[in-house]
């Protein structure tokens, strides 16, 4: 489960069509060559195809390889050229000059260090969503963009919760840390939080402080949350204590899209890479997702708040 730590979920129409192996063929990923200075593409899943399909959810795996040339070894292979350009008597013009640039810049770069970045797209047709899993939301948007390229077309939403940051504040200013019958922030759960006149403002993080303290009540009283520990969990059907079946760092910027960050899952296979282990994968954090966006989509419904 190592690859779904951060989450950015959209909302879609769209149906993967059934040609989808012959769509990614022009969209392949393969290592940087000599010379090269970025590759990017849709790398293999199994050992003929680049996605897993199980239960009308499919699950694509966008890779990234980047390299630049280091500055001071260009400067070092240039000079040495411009060098024995003087030392042979030959005339240096802009030319000349360029030539010996663009050479300087293909020998460093073949020697330069390979940037590694993924993105794994799991399509959820049930839930009508796409779980984009990447570092950052603009490399789940590049993955995004070429998978659209493969498909012909791709509608995506990012999903927005329009005011969370206040209902969170105003949760956990009355003293409550059930956001829904399924989803609480933990009593010393990290809480970050700014101004609520000033979206630039500082932020003021709560970590290792019980939240139902009433000091700390009272200071979130006047703030927005902007992103808040919680845990997604299922009750003991024997009236025992809740098991918890995911955790997770809920970031809410005011008019971006929400992001699902630390994420942990019970009864995932966290290192493996095995197809088998990325089908089951898939499907737990599917599941798990969709569960903790209905328990905001009820959160953000509540009439108390």
């Amino acid at each position: 489960m190592k690859a779904f730590k951060v989450i950015f979920p959209y909302i879609t129409t769209k149906e993967i069509p059934e040609d989808i192996n012959l769509r990614l063929e022009g969209h392949a990923f393969s290592e940087l060559k000599d010379g090269q200075t970025k590759s990017t593409g849709f790398a293999l899943l199994t050992e003929s195809d680049r996605f897993i399909q199980s239960d009308n959810r499919y699950l694509f795996h966008y890779c990234e390889q980047t390299r630049k040339a280091d500055t001071n070894a260009v400067r070092n292979i240039l000079s040495d050229r411009l060098q024995k350009v003087e030392e042979e008597g030959r005339e240096l013009t802009e030319e000349t000059r360029g030539e010996l640039q663009a050479i300087a810049e293909r020998e460093a770069t073949k020697f330069a260090a390979i940037k590694h970045s993924g993105v794994f797209i799991l399509f959820d047709a049930p839930a009508g969503r796409v779980w984009c899993a990447g570092s950052t939301i603009n490399k789940c948007e590049a993955a995004l963009k070429r998978l659209r390229r493969a498909l012909g077309s791709l509608d995506t939403e990012p999903v927005v919760l329009t005011f969370a940051s206040r209902r969170l504040s105003r949760l956990l200013s009355c003293g409550t840390l059930l956001a829904d019958e399924s989803l609480r922030v933990p009593e010393y759960g990290k809480v970050i939080a700014h101004d609520t006149h000033d979206s630039n403002s500082a932020r003021m993080t709560f970590e290792g402080f019980s939240l139902l303290d009433s000091s700390v009540s009272e200071v979130l009283t006047d703030r927005v949350v902007s992103a808040v520990e919680m845990e997604l969990t299922q009750p003991d059907p024997n009236g025992g204590k809740a098991k918890i079946v995911a955790s997770l760092v809920l970031k809410v910027p005011e008019k971006a899209g929400v992001s699902l960050s630390g994420l942990w899952f019970a009864g995932g296979a966290s290192e493996s890479v095995s197809e088998q282990d990325h089908a089951s994968d898939m499907q737990i954090v599917a599941k798990t997702c969709q569960q903790i966006m209905d328990g905001l989509t009820r959160f953000m419904n509540r009439g108390d708040l």
